[in-house]
Order: structure tokens, then sequence, then C-alpha cells
């Protein structure tokens, strides 16, 4: 049995995508496709005194030119600042920000010399992995996409095609997929399609009122520190996954 997330490289992410990395054996970063704007690849959300704000990278970008994620370069290298700043505003008054603050000002400072997208959210991905010691290969699509003709397959083919390629029998994937995958076709190569279950999350102490799940994990560590695994859902993000793997198939 082998476990595999493809998932597209974001910045910061929430905790759902570390609840997916937990789970995992391969998580492996799709920037093989068409970036999208105004999408969680350059930017994610934290909590402030007056609510939600957007953290955000400048980019590059026109869409006349259809750039993959890869591809996509930083327009300005002031945004290391304005976002050390506006998160310093926002959690300096957090449980962990002393010990976590200068943790994240190294992180940010190691990306100053970087000016591919993709590759500062990797710096900051592999990072929080380390972190919060999560036992996880991270891998990069562009390993197996090779050949012209895999990546001009379809959504649903590609990914089929990966986890052939990386001998993948447990294909893992968070609830929105659900309106574009084909889980029969998986079926066919003989591979289970599990897909993620983000609802009942544990509330933390959050410097809000209203507590809000959909911000980035950032948050999550300012105000619990390396207890954030304990409010991931980890074991229960796929129920029945290890059951449905030791079901006999029906002969029916």
């Amino acid at each position: 049995m082998k476990k595999l997330v493809i998932l597209q490289s974001n910045y910061i992410p929430w905790k759902g995508y570390f609840d997916l990395m937990w789970n995992t054996d391969e998580f492996m970063i799709l920037d093989d496709v068409q970036y999208t704007k105004n999408d969680w690849r350059n930017r994610n959300q934290i909590i402030t005194e007056s609510g939600k704000r957007w953290l955000t990278i400048p980019v590059n970008y026109r869409f006349s030119e259809k750039p993959l994620i890869s591809e996509i370069s930083i327009s300005s290298v002031d945004w290391i600042n304005e976002h050390l700043g506006t998160l310093y505003s926002a959690y300096k008054d957090s449980a962990f920000f002393y010990e976590f603050f200068p943790v994240l000002e190294n992180w940010y400072t190691n990306c100053r010399n970087f000016s591919s997208l993709s590759t500062i959210n990797l710096i900051f991905l592999n990072s929080l992995v380390a972190y919060l010691e999560i036992p996880v290969s991270i891998t990069s699509s562009s390993t197996y996409l090779k050949s012209a003709d895999l990546i001009k397959l379809d959504r649903n083919q590609r990914l089929i095609e990966l986890c052939k390629l990386s001998n993948t029998t447990d294909y893992l994937t968070g609830p929105s997929a659900q309106d574009y995958l084909t889980p029969q076709a998986f079926e066919n190569c003989k591979i289970k399609v599990h897909v993620a279950d983000y609802s009942n999350y544990k509330c933390y102490p959050q410097n809000q009122n209203v507590f809000d799940h959909n911000v980035s994990i950032l948050d999550l560590i300012f105000n619990v520190g390396k207890d954030a695994l304990h409010y991931l859902k980890k074991e229960n993000l796929f129920q029945s996954l290890d059951s449905q793997q030791d079901q006999p198939e029906s002969s029916t």
C-alpha cells in the first residue's frame, strides 16, 4: 500500500494541507499546470485585530501568456518586510509569538535570494513540515512528467499516470476534487480514491470572537506552538481508509 497526495503549491497553507501531508507517504507538488490568478498559489489569510487579512506575494503575471505555476516569478522583494510587519502586529500578543516569530523570520530571510514563487512556497512547506515533525516525502511532478505527452493529458488522466509512475495504490485528495475526479477511472487502474473530511476540526485559542478554521497554519502555530499537530484530524481525516483497504472485494 502506498498513499499519494498531488496538490499545487500554496503559500503558507491552511492546516488541512498539512493534515493531508500527515496521512500520506508521498506529497507531490504539481506546479507543471497553469497558474491561476487570485488563488492560493501566492496568497493566504491570517487573523488580525480587525478580522481576516490577505498576505499576498506580488508576482509577474499575464493571463495572455498562460504561464505554468513553475514559471511565475516574484515582482518585488518588498513583500517580505511587509508580511513580517503584518505578522508581527497580528500575533505579537499570541501565546507562542516569542518562540515562533524568530523561526518564521529566518524562513522569510531565506526567501530573499529567490524569485521563483514555486521555490518560495517550497521553502515554507519544507520548513513547516520540519518544524511540526511531519514524516512525509515531498516530491515534484516534474520528476515524473518527463514526457510532453503526459503534460497534454486531461486532469484525471494526468493524475492517474502520476499515480502509476509513482507506484501508488491509494490516492488521497481534498473534498473539492469531487467536482472533477472520476473515481471509476482510478479504480480501473487499481488505484483507490480517498476523499478527506474537513468537518469537525477542533477549535483552538484564536484572537477573534468568531472562530475561523480557514486561515494559514501560521495562525494555529502562533497560538498553540508545536501542539498544532493535536489540532489536526490526522488518522480521522480519511474515515475508514485502513478498513477500506482491508475489506475484500465484493463478488457481486
